[in-house]
């Protein structure tokens, strides 16, 4: 679910090393955080708040780190917010997709904690494209 329209878009990704149990709750009150930070930072620049968006995510699935109850909370927590774009990578790259196109480090089908060189690029690419058409 997306909204953020502003000219400078703040992109935060909850890495897998912060995917514990915790993660669905800790993630979203963190984000509060730096929003916050960055909003007070804008305005006291004296430019618009709509000028200022973000995009929150959460690393792509694997084995040992599952982001559906992160995104969820994220998208409760921001739903009507039009300054803040949730982003499900695994809507669009789901474990599956990683695997066929071999896209864990290494060029391994093997889920891993980490993508290639080129599984950051096509997520990355997945997710430009995915905020753009929002």
């Amino acid at each position: 679910n997306a909204g953020g329209a502003g000219t400078v878009m703040v992109f935060c990704n909850m890495g897998t090393n912060d995917g514990t149990s915790n993660a669905a709750v800790n993630y979203p009150t963190a984000a509060d955080t730096i929003i916050s930070q960055f909003n007070k930072a804008w305005n006291e620049l004296g430019y618009p708040a709509d000028q200022l968006a973000f995009v929150l995510t959460a690393s792509a699935a694997w084995t040992s780190f599952d982001p559906s109850p992160t995104i969820g909370n994220l998208q409760a927590a921001y739903s009507g917010n039009r300054q803040v774009s949730v982003f499900d990578i695994n809507a669009v790259a789901p474990q599956s997709y990683l695997v066929a196109n071999s896209y864990y480090a290494g060029g391994s089908a093997t889920p891993s904690a980490h993508l290639s060189g080129p599984g950051y690029k096509a997520v990355s690419k997945l997710i430009l494209d995915g905020v753009a058409s929002t």
